[in-house]
């Protein structure tokens, strides 16, 4: 309501502005068309003193020029901070609903689970999908996981929960890094939630039967 409000007040002062101007523009040369019109007398000052009615011309023409050229940088100074402000908007990345993390060594495995409860109104068919898993510092660098999710396809009726379970198999050529992966839930949508996978080197067995971890590269 308060917004209507303030664009009917702003719509109102356009409009009475123009009409001032115009009223002014259509008085100005009236004034001035009656002058020229006067009697070759003494008195008539422009008959006589030409330079002063084209200082008038002159001075009353930039007046309206200066007056229009400020309502245009207005209107489109305006224009452009509403079209300024909605692609920053629109641009902004949306924060994920929940942060899910795990470890795990290169060629293990790692497990992880969450509820999701259905707070709409009407039925809603999910299903997961995840993005590949990138190094946070590095996104060219990817790492093959592989992903199970159960159940990955389910009907939720409102205000109905389900436990989805997440199963993490990690390659053994994996790198030592922090992997990142976005995962939205179909149906739900735009929100998304992301899986933060702390990947360590893999444990190699010695000659003497010691553990050792495989070095970094």
């Amino acid at each position: 309501m308060a917004s209507s409000d303030k664009k009917t007040t702003l719509e109102e002062v356009f409009r009475h502005s123009l009409e001032l101007n115009q009223r002014y523009m259509s008085e100005g040369f009236k004034m001035l068309n009656e002058l020229s019109k006067q009697p070759r007398l003494d008195k008539n000052l422009f008959v006589f003193r030409p330079e002063v009615y084209s200082r008038a011309i002159n001075a009353f023409t930039r007046l309206n020029f200066d007056y229009y050229n400020k309502m245009m940088e207005l209107g489109f100074g305006m224009t452009r901070e509403f079209f300024d402000r909605k692609d920053t908007t629109e641009e902004a990345p949306m924060e994920p609903a929940f942060v899910l993390t795990a470890d795990g060594k290169a060629g293990g495995k790692a497990a992880l689970e969450f509820i999701l409860e259905n707070t709409k109104s009407e039925t809603v068919h999910c299903e997961l999908v995840h993005s590949a898993f990138k190094d946070e510092n590095n996104a060219e660098n990817e790492a093959n996981v592989g992903v199970s999710f159960t159940p990955q396809l389910f009907t939720q009726e409102p205000g109905m929960s389900q436990t989805v379970k997440i199963d993490l198999r990690i390659p053994k050529n994996t790198s030592p890094a922090i992997y990142i992966s976005n995962v939205t839930v179909l149906g739900f949508e735009p929100s998304y939630f992301r899986i933060v996978l702390n990947v360590e080197p893999a444990t190699q067995r010695t000659s003497h039967g010691r553990s050792k971890k495989r070095p970094t590269k």
